[in-house]
């Protein structure tokens, strides 16, 4: 027997029918600034002169997923309420173009990369999923924060970096060029952070925080049983 009651009226014989071969549909938004995607989403961040969103799933579903912007934030969704019974472990494409955006929320599954060097003058990431995110970036005010699983991998420059990680959550900053940087541990996963000028290190938590260069400034303080090591 299968239990069918969480699918919608249009959704309620999708379980007996085939995803279909891939198929792709490109939709234009409205502007936005911000960013929230969660759910197994394959996500790829393209800087452009336009915005539209290209998904990219089987045919027979591929219109059931949304993106709409509300007060400014692209919104995307698996809109198939019965697709966890028939692809519980299928991921799907979304790619998202946009101008200039100052935020990004990660959730659920989603894995972010993008293409080429995101240039921004402020970004903050907000990673709340479980999945790791990696980015090329060039951004003057980079923030961010990681709780559960999911670390960010970040490569190219900040001038300004700070961010905390909770849980699981670590960075991954070996390739990131940083001018200052403040980063605070509350996770048991070591992280890695390299800045030339000025560096905070706080660490509460019991994975250890690894910086990779002494910078001109240098000041650190443990709160956990985690260490703060020079490599």
């Amino acid at each position: 027997m299968i239990f069918l009651s969480g699918c919608s009226k249009d959704h309620l014989f999708d379980a007996f029918k085939s995803a279909g071969p891939d198929a792709s549909i490109t939709r234009k938004t409205e502007s936005f600034t911000q960013i929230r995607v969660g759910e197994k989403f394959d996500v790829l961040l393209v800087q452009d002169t336009i915005e539209k969103v290209i998904i990219t799933a089987g045919e027979h579903i591929v219109n059931g997923f949304s993106s709409e912007v509300k007060d400014g934030k692209l919104i995307v969704k698996n809109g198939n309420k019965a697709n966890w019974v028939r692809h519980l472990k299928v991921r799907h494409k979304v790619e998202i173009h946009f101008i200039k955006i100052d935020k990004i929320e990660i959730e659920g599954a989603a894995h972010f990369t993008n293409k080429d060097t995101i240039v921004l003058p402020v970004l903050d990431i907000q990673h709340n999923g479980v999945e790791d995110a990696e980015f090329n970036i060039r951004i003057n005010n980079f923030t961010c924060s990681g709780k559960k699983t999911g670390g960010i991998k970040l490569n190219g420059s900040a001038i300004i970096f700070s961010c905390s990680f909770e849980e699981l959550s670590y960075f991954n900053g070996r390739d990131l060029y940083i001018s200052d940087g403040y980063l605070t541990n509350y996770s048991v996963t070591p992280s890695y952070i390299y800045a030339e000028k000025k560096l905070e290190l706080m660490n509460y938590g019991s994975g250890n925080i690894y910086y990779l260069n002494q910078p001109v400034s240098f000041d650190s303080k443990i709160f956990g049983t985690g260490q703060i090591i020079k490599e």
